[in-house]
């Protein structure tokens, strides 16, 4: 999601918090660029936190089934 994208890399941000819905695969339901409904895989977001894991401490997901996600951010957040 470039909005996302965009977000966290001009605030640069020690924290995020997602509280959004997740899916039983383990993506994140996110808002695209035209205010729809996107589900982010877990490899997605884990590639998101790859590009700002200079600066991002700690990831907070606030959703069901968001196991898969945090264990795919953990390889670049701890």
């Amino acid at each position: 999601n470039k909005i996302i994208r965009g977000a966290i890399a001009e605030e640069k941000p020690v924290i995020v918090h997602f509280c959004r819905h997740g899916l039983v695969d383990g993506s994140l339901v996110l808002e695209d660029d035209g205010g729809n409904d996107k589900a982010v895989s877990p490899s997605g977001l884990a590639a998101l936190f790859e590009l700002h894991a200079d600066y991002v401490e700690c990831v907070v997901l606030n959703a069901c089934h968001s196991l898969k996600a945090a264990e795919a951010i953990c390889q670049y957040i701890n």
